[in-house]
């Protein structure tokens, strides 16, 4: 099953658990009624991670929460880091673009992988990863963390637990 058709039936399931429709979703989490939609009847093939976030937050979920399915993580098993955030970095991840850089940046720490080598493991173009780096883009694509994920040997599951995620305010665009 590809990306989107996991993630539209995440959405359904979780819509049917929490017993509300889907657009009582887009209402509750801010995101347009017809965003929500393409997602759901697999119009839009490539979501950012920020709508993910806001469907999370509508959802009162997090983002690891969403992502904790078999399904999301079937292609990629690794233990878990149990490496510490560094001090300085606690509190500085204000939203989930920022955050999504401080990870992929602890990734690279923790698995000893220079920020120029990533392209080479995961298949992400340098300027991409550069522009998530340099806040470039302000929204990157969950094709493009799912790719890093499997370049590094991590679930989704594990890229989104973490205190830079758990720890967000809900967003709004």
């Amino acid at each position: 099953m590809d990306m989107i058709k996991v993630i539209s039936s995440r959405l359904l399931q979780l819509c049917a658990a929490k017993n509300i429709t889907v657009n009582k979703l887009a209402n509750i989490s801010a995101v347009p009624p017809t965003t929500l939609k393409n997602i759901i009847y697999g119009l839009s093939k490539n979501p950012k991670i920020v709508t993910v976030k806001m469907l999370c937050d509508g959802l009162d979920i997090t983002l690891a929460e969403f992502f904790d399915i078999p399904e999301f993580n079937k292609n990629t098993k690794c233990e878990k880091s149990t490496k510490i955030i560094p001090k300085s970095k606690k509190g500085l991840a204000v939203n989930t673009v920022t955050a999504v850089k401080y990870r992929i940046l602890e990734l690279c720490e923790t698995n000893n992988v220079a920020i120029y080598k990533l392209t080479n493991i995961t298949s992400v173009p340098t300027g991409t990863i550069n522009n998530i780096l340099y806040g470039k883009s302000k929204n990157p694509k969950l094709s493009t963390i799912k790719m890093l994920c499997d370049g590094l040997g991590i679930t989704l599951t594990e890229f989104f637990d973490t205190d830079y995620f758990n720890n967000l305010e809900q967003e709004v665009k």
